[in-house]
């Protein structure tokens, strides 16, 4: 990486030619030699502003034989999309045209950060029906408030307002309190389904609040959100006790 930076010229083109090489372990490192926000690596800052460049490298790549290489290329794409989010969904799409196996998997998992963060776009560019017609019925918590250590429950149901089938991502936002008072939200799986039209669901959840140590917990209201499709579709509060 420090090549890449002080010797980009040269360095760029090496990564070209490894990604053709016949090696999947050097094939790879063209991938992960280049991405801009490898966790125990330096940020190439250059990438992180500019991309572009990192098409020619990644599109020879995205339908390689190896899953271990093309897990690489998801990474480096899920890497770009934290910056620059539309021009992953641009270049997804560009692939998405007659694509294979392989290259859809890249795809999905490219845009993990992305349906996690509810980037419109990217449901339809997976599938997912856009602006999905929903009501959502009812929405509560088994408690109104928990101790640190303790755990939540809630349940939710929906129905389709469509005649039409519609296929949904249905995760859940925990919006944890901050030092300052102020609240930052934590997405978390749920479900993924086919919805009739005109059908109802019933979904139930259970959140455990224990001591960890990537997150300091503060008392006060917290809040669990449902979102369908990267949407919010309803909240419910609870208070949190140290």
């Amino acid at each position: 990486r420090p090549f890449i930076i002080h010797h980009y010229d040269i360095s760029y083109k090496q990564l070209l030619a490894w990604s053709e090489h016949k090696d999947e372990h050097v094939r790879r490192l063209a991938s992960e030699g280049c991405r801009p926000r490898l966790p125990w690596g330096i940020r190439l800052q250059q990438f992180c502003k500019n991309p572009q460049p990192l098409v020619a490298v990644l599109e020879k790549l995205n339908n390689d034989s190896s899953e271990y290489v093309r897990r690489s290329v998801a990474n480096n794409l899920n890497d770009i999309a934290k910056d620059h989010p539309e021009f992953v969904i641009n270049l997804c799409q560009k692939w998405s045209k007659g694509a294979s196996a392989q290259t859809q998997w890249v795809i999905k998992h490219a845009t993990r950060t992305l349906v996690k963060a509810g980037h419109p776009e990217v449901f339809a560019l997976l599938g997912y029906t856009k602006n999905p017609k929903l009501r959502l019925d009812s929405l509560s918590v088994n408690k109104s408030g928990i101790k640190l250590g303790e755990s939540i429950s809630f349940d939710l149901a929906l129905s389709s307002e469509s005649n039409k089938a519609q296929k949904l991502v249905i995760d859940y936002a925990v919006h944890h309190v901050k030092a300052n008072g102020k609240t930052t939200a934590k997405v978390f799986k749920l479900k993924t389904l086919n919805v009739a039209g005109g059908e109802s669901v019933a979904l139930s959840k259970t959140q455990m609040f224990k001591p960890i140590t990537t997150r300091k917990y503060y008392a006060g209201t917290h809040t669990i959100e449902v979102l369908v499709n990267g949407v919010g579709l309803g909240r419910v509060e609870f208070d949190l006790q140290l």
